[in-house]
């Protein structure tokens, strides 16, 4: 384990060995096979595209895509759904579930749209993506946005 801590690993060995990763993940200089191991073995689900369209006062229409760079489909999760949120991290709406989570494999880009009713909703919100595991809690997206109270919080109007 400590061998591979000093071993570098570079995009263009990955790509010759047709293994998947994030570009954005090298962005901070040179990584090692011990973090590409520990970040990539698992699932690794990318948001890669969320919109959000009025269609009337209080529904949205939501338009998203989802990657998973990571080498396994991610089997302990329950479902993803799009959330409205207060400034304290209640949950005040869910969507029904958004994709298939068998269909979130390596390297298969999952597009959708889903509608959010804020009908009841009175206070000000956020909104975000919520991947719930089998036992109830939020898991992280690989996207570089906020993560509050299980919650992968985006910045959309």
């Amino acid at each position: 384990m400590n061998a591979w801590k000093k071993e570098l690993v570079t995009r263009a060995e990955l790509d010759v060995l047709g293994a998947p990763y994030q570009p954005i993940w090298f962005a901070n200089g040179e990584r090692n096979y011990y973090e590409y191991i520990r970040d990539y073995l698992g699932y690794r689900i990318e948001c890669t595209s969320l919109t959000a369209e009025n269609i009337t006062k209080k529904k949205k229409e939501f338009r998203f895509s989802f990657v998973n760079h990571g080498f396994a489909a991610p089997v302990g999760l329950k479902e993803v759904t799009i959330v409205a949120v207060d400034k304290s991290g209640k949950i005040l709406k869910k969507s029904a579930p958004i994709c298939d989570l068998s269909a979130l494999q390596t390297n298969e880009e999952i597009t959708g749209r889903v509608v959010l009713d804020l009908q009841k909703v009175q206070e000000k919100v956020s909104f975000g993506i919520y991947l719930s595991d089998k036992a109830g809690m939020g898991n992280r997206l690989a996207n570089d946005c906020e993560f509050f109270c299980g919650v992968n919080l985006f910045e959309l109007e």
